[in-house]
């Protein structure tokens, strides 16, 4: 049997990610519920909370399959990595893999962003667990260092937006710290304009933005906004 590394800042920031959403969300439905009827009901806490339900509905099936794939069969499959980005070597973009069985079978598949791609080879060995729930993709363990949890279904054709350019970001630019940091500050802020007297719904949206960006950002992968440098 072949061991997995059970480490991945992916799977660790989307499940925090998804609970912070859903607990926000059942505050706001909580507090509303308990709301006096002769007050009138916020529109803003209507969308927040429509927003936690879509997201959390959505990321279930994925935090579904990646429980599933590690009881799956494991296979060794050969990976190179690609950066995919929308307009040249620009600052946003998503960390793809192409894998390839010896065989001619070939997949392309988005990963979740992890630390240590800046210092793996651009072409190495993975050990595949396919979920089997449809459209969550592979899981991928690395010898030695990590697991790469799967951002999308497993393709048989590149991906058609955006420019596939291969190999790794740079070294310098490895840490999700700032980005994450940009996305909860734009949520801190929509708390701080919707923030009215005594009046919680400002805070609890802006917590709920916060932890959506965040849902969203990982849901695609989660790769840091700034590497521009590729080597």
């Amino acid at each position: 049997m072949i061991a997995m590394p059970r480490r991945s800042w992916t799977a660790a920031w989307s499940g925090a990610s998804v609970i912070a959403v859903l607990a926000v969300t059942c505050v706001i439905v909580w507090s509303n519920l308990n709301q006096d009827a002769s007050e009138d009901r916020d529109v803003g806490a209507f969308f927040a909370v429509l927003g936690g339900l879509v997201v959390t509905a959505l990321w279930m099936p994925r935090l579904a399959g990646w429980a599933l794939a590690r009881r799956s069969r494991a296979v060794e499959l050969r990976a190179e990595l690609h950066m995919v980005m929308p307009i040249g070597r620009s600052l946003v973009g998503s960390t793809f893999v192409q894998l390839s069985d010896g065989s001619g079978g070939v997949w392309y598949q988005r990963i979740g962003w992890e630390p240590w791609l800046c210092e793996v080879r651009r072409e190495f060995t993975v050990t595949a667990r396919r979920s089997p729930i449809p459209g969550t993709g592979f899981l991928l363990s690395v010898p030695r260092r990590g697991v790469l949890m799967p951002a999308g279904g497993a393709r048989r054709s590149a991906p058609m937006l955006g420019y596939l350019v291969p190999g790794a970001p740079s070294p310098r630019v490895r840490d999700r710290w700032p980005t994450a940091a940009v996305l909860v500050t734009v949520g801190t802020l929509v708390a701080g304009f919707g923030w009215r007297g005594e009046d919680p719904w400002g805070l609890l949206a802006g917590l709920d933005v916060a932890a959506l960006l965040l849902c969203v950002w990982l849901w695609s992968g989660g790769t840091p906004i700034r590497w521009a440098t590729l080597r």
